[in-house]
């Protein structure tokens, strides 16, 4: 099989102890910032690269990663990962795997996502991505509690759609109920504030055209065209240009 050294690294560094989310949080808004932007990014690319791969990450299961308790990630090395995940998605792109690559998905995502979960200052997305955690351990669809209601905060409900978008459609580990979706109004501003938005759509496009080609002309080029326009989204572009 081969190996891919850039998803090697990411999966290196993730297998690392994550920090005390309480320690983090001491250092100062700006730093858990920093950690949430990190963790996103590579969240997002994570889901993408699955997506190529036509979703089999998610069925295996591996050991866990052979990296000392005692070693602790670093935010540099987190910053990085993006990076070689764009390196590892081009590669998979540019020449298509003869077998799904090794990548411990059923460890490091549920763990990447339970972390953000202690990041984050929001109690209902805190405690959405602590069922997604689940979900993604145990490849199951996890349900929100019924109480939840969709926020009139344009930022926060853009949090809800990219969580929908990510873990509702791409990974199905998180059940949504059909008054959240319809309450979940796309507004197109978003698409060219968030970056790790436009891969989620773009991961959704990939996926639905392997049923159906029909009618995604349109949006992948205006994904190609938001996406070109972000610096830290070059490689990804490349990939959309490639899959279109």
């Amino acid at each position: 099989m081969k190996t891919y050294d850039s998803l090697e690294t990411v999966s290196n560094i993730l297998g690392k102890t994550y920090p005390s989310a309480n320690t983090i949080r001491q250092a100062g808004e700006d730093i858990v910032s920093q950690w949430l932007n990190a963790i996103d990014g590579i969240e997002a690319r994570i889901v993408l690269a699955d997506i190529i791969l036509g979703g089999e990450w998610k069925h295996i299961r591996m050991p866990k990663p052979s990296v000392t308790d005692a070693e602790e990630m670093e935010l540099g090395e987190v910053k990085q990962c993006s990076a070689w995940l764009d390196e590892f998605i081009l590669s998979i792109v540019s020449k298509t795997p003869e077998s799904v690559p090794n990548f411990n998905y059923r460890y490091l995502m549920p763990h990447l996502t339970r972390f953000k979960a202690e990041l984050l200052d929001n109690p209902s997305l805190s405690l959405f991505y602590r069922k997604v955690s689940v979900g993604l351990r145990d490849n199951a669809q996890v349900g929100l509690p019924r109480f939840v209601s969709v926020p009139d905060d344009s930022a926060l409900r853009l949090e809800w759609y990219k969580l929908y978008t990510a873990h509702g459609e791409l990974t199905s580990s998180l059940a949504f109920q059909d008054d959240i979706t319809r309450a979940l109004n796309f507004d197109v501003e978003w698409a060219s504030t968030d970056p790790n938005l436009l891969i989620y759509l773009a991961s959704y496009t990939i996926k639905s055209k392997k049923t159906s080609s029909e009618g995604f002309r349109a949006i992948d080029a205006r994904l190609l065209k938001l996406a070109k326009d972000k610096p830290e989204l070059t490689n990804i572009s490349k990939v959309i240009s490639a899959l279109t």
